[in-house]
């Protein structure tokens, strides 16, 4: 789980008591824990419409943060601070 922890634009992802958690860095969002679905997919709890997508690079390192949303949307979060 310590892979995906770091800093993906204004998006966060850490570990609190060994469960990881997706911040989307606005005021007053809490920390969403996130359930992991197989290979880099997640999707947080208790937002049903929503699914995260880590993306590596050719070495195997995360680099990026997908959302993406059941109406189709995506939005991108490149890796800033791990």
């Amino acid at each position: 789980m310590k892979e995906y922890v770091g800093t993906y634009g204004s998006r966060k992802i850490v570990i609190e008591d060994g469960i990881l958690y997706y911040i989307h860095d606005k005021e007053g969002h809490p920390l969403y824990e996130l359930t992991a679905l197989g290979n880099d997919w997640f999707k947080c709890d208790i937002l049903s419409y929503f699914r995260i997508q880590f993306v590596r690079n050719d070495s195997g390192k995360i680099t990026e943060l997908i959302g993406w949303y059941e109406n189709g949307r995506t939005s991108s979060h490149i890796l800033t601070v791990d």
